[in-house]
């Protein structure tokens, strides 16, 4: 692993990370995996700021999520320039 890291590796970090994936690859295993979290509280716990009670995600709030993530990837892939 090390030298992985001092032989430039990580100049391509991203890249690998996501094994050269396609963005909607990308997208498609990050949505799976946020919509088989069995316990969302286990990452992170969303709750209404109004009652404070957990609210359940929606379709909207589960593609939105992963949109997010997927841009933030994707865009770190681009930057790498492969």
């Amino acid at each position: 692993m090390r030298t992985y890291y001092f032989s430039g590796g990580t100049d391509t970090r991203y890249t690998d990370f996501t094994n050269e994936y396609s963005y909607q690859e990308i997208y498609d295993i990050t949505y799976y995996m946020i919509s088989t979290i069995n316990d969302i509280n286990a990452v992170t716990q969303i709750l209404d700021v109004n009652n404070n009670t957990e609210i359940k995600l929606t379709e909207t709030q589960h593609n939105a999520i992963a949109k997010a993530y997927t841009d933030f990837i994707w865009s770190r892939v681009l930057e790498e320039g492969i």
